[in-house]
C-alpha cells in the first residue's frame, strides 16, 4: 500500500507535502507533518478506491480539502478513479467541488490513472485549470460527473468542457442556458478555445448556439494563451508579424485546423485581410 501511495504521489507531482516548521502559534512542526501525511493517505486512498480507509481518515479528522503541492484533492482522485461511493463520502464531508488543479498537473494525474489518450488530449489543449468534474468527464465516468454537476448546482463551465474535448457535455451546458460568449481567464471565448484545440464538432455546436465569431483578443494575450496550452511553436510567427488582435479564425489558422477555419469563414461570410496577412496565409489573402 505504501509503495503504491508513494508512486501515485510522484506520478501526479505533489501528493506528499511535509511542513518542516510552522508560523502558527501553538502548532508544532510535528503536528503539521502528521496532518500532511494524513492528507497524503486520504488522497491516495480516494484514488485507489479504499472507501473504508477514506471513512476512517475522515472520522479521525483528516482535512477533506487538503492538497498536494500541485493542488490535487482527494475528490479529484476519487473522480478520476471512478469511485462513486468515495465521491459521495467526500462531498458529504464538505469536499470543495470547485477546487482546481493546473492543466499540466492534471494531464500527469490522468496519465498516472492509466488514461493515456485523455492525458494526451489535455496536453494538446489543456485548460488553465481542471476540476474534479473535468477529471470525471475526461476519464469517462459520466455517473460521477453527473453527481458532481448536481453537487455544484449545475455549474456551467464551457471552457472546461471544451478543454477536455467533450461535445456532449458542451451540448448539455448549452441546452441548460450556458453563455456561449462568456470568456476565460485570458479573455478568450469558448469558440476560440474550440478553434485552438481543433474541436470541429464543438465549434459547430457553439456557432449554432450563437457564439460570436468575430470576438477578438489582443495578440499578446493570444500568445500567452497559446504558450500556456503548449502551442508556443505554432504561434511563434505572431511574435514578429502578428496582428493587433486574434479571432477564433486566427487561432484555427495558426493551429492548422483547416476544417474549423473553413467553418468559421463560412460563418462570417467574409474574412479579415489584416489578420490573414499577419498569419502569412497567402491563399486566404487571395480569396479575400
Amino acid at each position: 500500500m505504501k509503495a503504491i501511495q508513494s508512486a501515485y504521489a510522484i506520478a501526479i507531482g505533489g501528493f506528499v507535502a511535509v511542513a518542516a516548521c510552522s508560523d502558527q502559534p501553538g502548532v508544532s512542526g510535528e503536528e503539521l507533518r502528521a496532518a500532511a501525511f494524513q492528507g497524503e493517505e486520504l488522497r491516495a486512498a480516494a484514488f485507489q478506491g479504499n472507501a473504508l480507509q477514506v471513512q476512517e481518515l475522515l472520522d479521525a479528522g483528516a482535512d477533506v480539502n487538503t492538497t498536494g503541492s500541485e493542488g490535487a484533492t482527494a475528490l479529484m482522485g476519487a473522480a478520476l478513479g471512478g469511485h462513486g461511493e468515495i465521491v459521495r463520502l467526500l462531498l458529504d464531508a464538505g469536499a470543495d467541488v470547485n477546487a482546481k488543479i493546473a492543466d499540466g498537473a492534471a494531464s500527469a494525474m490522468v496519465e498516472s490513472g492509466g488514461y493515456t489518450e485523455p492525458a494526451a488530449r489535455l496536453k494538446r489543449r489543456g485548460p488553465t485549470y481542471v476540476t474534479a468534474l473535468g477529471l470525471a468527464m475526461v476519464s469517462g465516468h459520466t455517473e460521477i460527473a453527473t453527481l458532481l454537476e448536481q453537487a455544484d448546482g449545475g455549474r456551467r463551465d464551457l471552457m472546461e468542457a471544451i478543454s477536455v474535448s467533450d461535445a456532449p457535455w458542451v451540448q448539455r451546458l448549452v441546452d441548460a442556458g450556458a453563455n456561449v460568449n462568456a470568456t476565460g481567464p485570458f479573455g478568450e471565448t469558448a469558440l476560440m478555445g474550440a478553434a485552438l484545440g481543433g474541436h470541429t464538432e464543438i465549434a459547430r455546436l457553439l456557432l449554432d448556439a450563437g457564439a460570436e465569431v468575430n470576438a477578438k483578443i489582443d495578440v499578446y494575450t493570444a500568445l500567452a494563451m497559446a504558450e500556456s496550452d503548449g502551442h508556443a511553436g505554432e504561434f511563434e510567427r505572431l511574435r514578429t508579424v502578428g496582428p493587433r488582435y486574434v479571432t477564433a479564425l486566427g487561432f484555427a489558422r495558426v493551429g492548422n485546423h483547416t476544417a474549423i477555419a473553413t467553418l468559421l469563414e463560412q460563418a462570417t461570410g467574409r474574412g479579415d485581410v489584416m489578420e490573414a496577412i499577419s498569419e502569412k496565409d497567402a491563399s486566404r489573402v487571395g480569396r479575400l
